[in-house]
């Protein structure tokens, strides 16, 4: 395929056409939309409706679906009830806590939501913490399965009583007595094994010769750190999921607690609460208004917080326990009620950390066509990445005249790369646009490179020159 002029919708951009050859990447592995927003034809078409995997570009149609169909104001509560009788700051019983999927209870929000609790009165609670998740449907998910890297915060399942996503910094100093390790949270039910040795020379390497393996199936409640760490690394740090949910729950509850100068005799249970009838909550903490999770969830391509919403949305529209299945057929429904056509869709888990999931490039156009007309627009469109300036663009195009002119969401797996969002050039043409290249090793740096060379090419592009 050659560049051709412009008005022809099969033409591809005569540049990223040289770099599409120069890798040696077939016209074939790739689709490409290229719409003016407010226009009723494409200025550009390459192969538009051909299903492929569209990698974390997925998690438009789960957060414009979460947008338009919770609000902006949305918030998710998390419940606190008592179990017993609550006299002079002693709980002479159990502490039970509800979750309902809250996306983004993050450390320092779950150490205000703890010192609420302090200011209501509880100081020692002579019992358990009963913990219901049951707001969601259990999934029974080999953390492992999608590539055998089964503590990375990526890999983490949703739940709805998630906090921190599950996640400990591990933080590394070479001292004059060994090698110092420093854990933020600490968690008293975490067991580590540091054999981790010093070795003479500067900071290199990958993740600076520190291997970090999370034992003891299935309560994960072992940390085995090996390898070598240069001395020229100071405050190195990696970040791994630890425990199951709700033994991390308790293990931050308490260690928080004690902190905090509370007590707590018991362990915990994971249970689902025997509410009454209009029984009204001891507490409820509120999370953040879903404007911002939106934001946080877009801007770093977060996979847990994706599929949280997907089951939000289930839950809202569909029943409780919300499952994986109500969601996706949820997201589906919504968009076939905007008359857009999702017969190649299968979206698998809402996040796009899959192999199965496929999108054509025209439905990924045609949903941001659609939001930029929602009252809901401003918020949509901010959440998405900027150009070389934040998310996962930061780093692209920076430097460049492109530099923050798009709103773009990325996406990479391997053999897999795409690109989705609205784009300014510097006529003031604002454009929606999608593109994705399926191909073997695309993700290998080359892939993103024909993507800047597309942005830099719409940037600069005239209305009626040629493509």
């Amino acid at each position: 395929m050659h560049a051709q002029s412009a008005g022809d919708r099969d033409a591809i951009p005569g540049r990223v056409l040289a770099s599409l050859n120069y890798a040696d990447i077939p016209t074939s592995s790739v689709s490409l939309v290229i719409q003016p927003l407010g226009a009723a034809q494409p200025l550009v078409s390459l192969n538009p409706k051909i299903a492929r995997n569209p990698a974390s570009t997925a998690k438009i149609l789960t957060t414009y679906t979460a947008l338009e169909t919770l609000t902006p104001a949305y918030i998710w509560p998390t419940e606190v009830y008592l179990e017993g009788e609550l006299r002079d700051g002693v709980l002479h019983g159990d502490l039970g806590i509800k979750g309902y999927g809250d996306p983004m209870m993050l450390l320092e929000d779950f150490w205000k939501f703890l010192r609420e609790l302090r200011r209501k009165g509880v100081r020692r609670i002579e019992g358990d913490l009963v913990l219901d998740d049951s707001f969601f449907a259990p999934i029974d998910e080999d953390m492992s399965a999608f590539d055998n890297q089964p503590a990375r915060t990526y890999n983490l399942p949703p739940n709805a009583l998630l906090v921190n996503f599950q996640t400990v910094r591990f933080i590394f100093n070479d001292t004059e007595t060994g090698m110092d390790l420093y854990m933020d949270p600490a968690l008293p039910n975490l067991r580590i094994e540091n054999r981790l040795r010093a070795r003479r020379g500067g900071c290199g390497g990958y993740n600076a010769g520190i291997a970090i393996r999370v034992r003891n199936s299935p309560l994960r409640d072992l940390v085995a750190i090996d390898g070598l760490h240069p001395t020229g690394c100071q405050d190195y740090s990696l970040s791994r999921t630890v425990l199951q949910p709700n033994s991390y729950f308790y293990g931050l509850f308490k260690g928080l607690w004690e902190e905090m100068g509370g007590e707590i005799t018991g362990t915990y249970r994971s249970e689902t609460l025997s509410i009454r009838d209009n029984e009204d909550p001891f507490m409820t903490w509120r999370s953040k208004p879903f404007r911002e999770v939106l934001t946080s969830t877009n801007k770093f391509s977060n996979n847990t917080m994706t599929r949280n919403l997907l089951l939000t949305i289930a839950a809202e529209t569909k029943s409780v326990p919300a499952t994986t299945e109500d969601g996706i057929a949820a997201i589906t429904e919504f968009l076939n009620s905007r008359g857009l056509d999702t017969t190649n869709l299968n979206l698998d888990n809402g996040s796009g950390l899959s192999r199965d999931v496929r999108v054509d490039a025209q439905l990924l156009v045609d949903i941001l066509v659609d939001a930029y007309k929602s009252p809901n627009a401003a918020e949509f469109i901010a959440s998405l990445p900027i150009n070389g300036v934040d998310g996962t663009m930061r780093y692209r195009t920076r430097g460049e005249s492109s530099q923050g002119m798009g709103h773009i969401k990325t996406g990479r797996l391997d053999d897999v790369v795409a690109l989705a969002g609205v784009f300014q050039s510097q006529e003031g043409i604002r454009y929606a646009l999608a593109f994705i290249i399926n191909h073997k090793d695309a993700h290998r740096g080359i892939g993103v490179d024909i993507g800047d060379v597309l942005l830099d090419w719409l940037y600069y592009y005239e209305e009626g020159e040629a493509i």
